[in-house]
């Protein structure tokens, strides 16, 4: 993977389903100002850092049904 699996910027509607992300040594996904954000069914593993982040601009963003608490 690299530094990070997903990075998403300003964006709405953003779907992730069925997906494996892995060997990040940042974090799984990092969403900066987005809403709507959902990532269900994902295999995450071997990840460094935060497995998911969401800024404190993000609104309703989900994984696996679970709000991420925005910083």
């Amino acid at each position: 993977c690299g530094v990070n699996g997903i990075v998403a910027t300003q964006c709405s509607g953003f779907n992730v389903n069925d997906t494996e992300i892995y060997e990040c040594s940042s974090g799984a996904a990092s969403f900066y100002n987005c809403s709507d954000v959902s990532l269900d069914g994902c295999n995450v593993h071997d990840i460094g850092g935060m497995e998911y982040y969401a800024d404190f601009f993000c609104k309703n963003v989900f994984v696996n049904g679970q709000p991420v608490i925005s910083f």
